[in-house]
C-alpha cells in the first residue's frame, strides 16, 4: 500500500515496509554491527568492552534474536540506552549517542569490511522526550552517521527509523497522556518523513552521493505497531502482582483482564515489558520482521 503523507509541510510517498510477494533468499552474515538506543541494547559486554547499559525487557532483544535468525559469525552491538540521535544521552552530554556510536566504532575500525551488515536503529525517541521538536536535526544527524560510515567503507547499511511511543503506558497513564500521545505521534511522523526526504534526497541523498553504497530504510516503526497488534494488553506493562481474589471472582476477573489473577502464562499477553519498552516477544516479532526484510532485499 502507497500513501502520500503530509505533515509541516513535507509530504511524500511513503511505502510499507514488506514488499507484496515475499521470495525470501538466503542471507549470509560474516559480520553485524548494531547501533541504537534502548530498544537495541543488549546489556552484554562485548570483545572486553562494554558495550549498553542494560537490557530494556524480559529476554533477549532484536538485535539478539536477529544475529541468532541470520546464524553471524560474528557480532556487535553498540546501542546504549538512553542514547540520542547525536553525541549525547538523554541523560549527560557528550557520551552514548547513535552518532557518537557511530564515531567511537570509527576510530578503532577506520576501514569496514565489505561483508560487513550495518543496522542503525536511529534513535530520536530521546531528543524529543521533552517533547521539544529536534526533527530537523534527528535527520541530519542519521545523515551524519550513514555518510561517515560509507567514507569508511561501508557497503551494506540498513537504517531503522523513530517508532511511535504514544501509546505506551508511561504515555497513556500519564497526566495528559492523551495529548500528550499526540503531541508524541506527531513529532514521530514528521520525523520519520524528513528522515525518508533527507536520506533519499534526489540531488544529494545517500544513494546519489554514494553509489556503491547498498542503502535501505526500514520500517520499524510499522514493524512494531504490527508485532503489538499481537497481543491482548498494549496498555500496561506486566507485573507478576495481581490482587489476590477468592474463588467466587475468579470468573469475573477472567473477563476483567486487566485485574485477574497473575499466572505465569499471563506474560504471553502483553506487548510491554515496562512503561515503554517492549517484551521479549514482541522484540521476536520485530526480528522476524526484519529477518523477511533483508531476505527479500539481497
Amino acid at each position: 500500500m502507497h500513501a502520500l503523507i503530509c505533515v509541516s509541510a513535507l509530504c511524500f510517498l511513503l511505502v510499507d515496509a514488506y514488499p507484496r510477494t515475499h521470495r525470501p533468499k538466503a542471507v549470509t552474515c560474516e559480520h553485524v554491527v548494531i547501533f541504537g538506543d534502548s530498544l537495541t541494547d543488549d546489556g552484554v559486554e562485548a570483545e572486553g568492552s562494554s558495550h549498553g547499559f542494560n537490557r530494556y525487557s524480559n529476554g533477549p532483544v532484536w538485535a539478539e534474536y536477529l544475529n541468532n535468525m541470520l546464524e553471524c559469525v560474528k557480532y556487535d552491538n553498540y546501542a546504549y540506552a538512553g542514547a540520542t540521535s547525536g553525541m549525547d544521552n538523554f541523560y549527560f552530554p557528550g557520551w552514548s549517542g547513535v552518532l557518537w556510536q557511530v564515531t567511537n566504532f570509527l576510530t578503532t575500525t577506520p576501514v569496514i569490511s565489505e561483508d560487513t551488515l550495518i543496522i542503525v536503529q536511529l534513535g530520536g525517541n530521546n531528543d524529543m522526550f521533552n517533547g521539544e521538536n529536534k526533527t530537523t536535526v534527528i535527520a541530519e544527524n542519521a545523515r551524519r552517521a550513514v555518510t561517515n560510515l560509507a567514507l569508511h567503507g561501508a557497503r551494506k547499511v540498513l537504517a531503522l527509523n523513530l517508532v511511535d511511543l504514544s501509546e505506551a503506558p508511561g504515555v497513556q497513564n500519564a497526566d495528559g497522556g492523551g495529548e500528550i500521545g499526540k503531541w508524541i505521534s506527531l513529532l514521530t511522523s514528521e520525523a520519520n518523513m524528513r528522515l525518508r526526504s533527507t536520506l533519499y534526497n534526489r540531488h544529494d541523498g545517500i544513494t546519489i552521493t554514494f553509489p556503491r553504497l547498498d542503502f535501505k530504510l526500514f520500517d520499524f516503526n510499522g514493524a512494531l505497531a504490527e508485532a503489538n497488534s499481537h497481543f491482548m494488553n498494549v496498555s500496561e506493562p506486566y507485573t507478576h502482582h495481581r490482587p489476590d481474589t477468592s474463588p467466587s471472582d475468579i470468573n469475573y476477573f477472567a473477563f476483567h483482564d486487566l485485574f485477574h489473577p497473575s499466572t505465569p502464562s499471563d506474560i504471553n499477553y502483553f506487548a510491554f515489558h515496562d512503561l515503554f519498552h517492549p517484551s521479549t516477544f514482541v522484540h521476536y516479532k520485530l526480528a522476524q520482521a526484519i529477518l523477511r526484510f533483508l531476505q527479500d532485499w539481497v
